[in-house]
């Protein structure tokens, strides 16, 4: 299966976490896009924590930004993956 028809989106809705999280495939499938939005912060956010799993191998990674997106490099264009970002 490719990456382009098995990214799904996940987030913890705890108060004051990031809400509206978006993959975006790249054009070249390793690639993926993530961007949020943070609609009531319960204080200052330092960064954010992106947390992703390939559902295919059971790897997990995380990887900061203080930014609200994140474009992730060298994901398996054949694997599933599940995305999570906290503040």
């Amino acid at each position: 299966m490719s990456l382009s028809a098995l990214i799904k989106s996940f987030i913890s809705l705890a108060p004051g976490e990031p809400t509206g999280v978006r993959v975006t495939r790249g054009k070249d499938l390793t690639t993926a896009h993530v961007e949020w939005t943070l609609e009531k912060a319960n204080g200052k956010i330092l960064f954010y924590e992106v947390s992703y799993y390939n559902v295919d191998s059971g790897s997990r990674r995380n990887v900061n930004s203080t930014y609200t997106n994140i474009t992730i490099h060298g994901l398996d264009p054949n694997s599933d993956y599940r995305f999570e970002v906290s503040g």
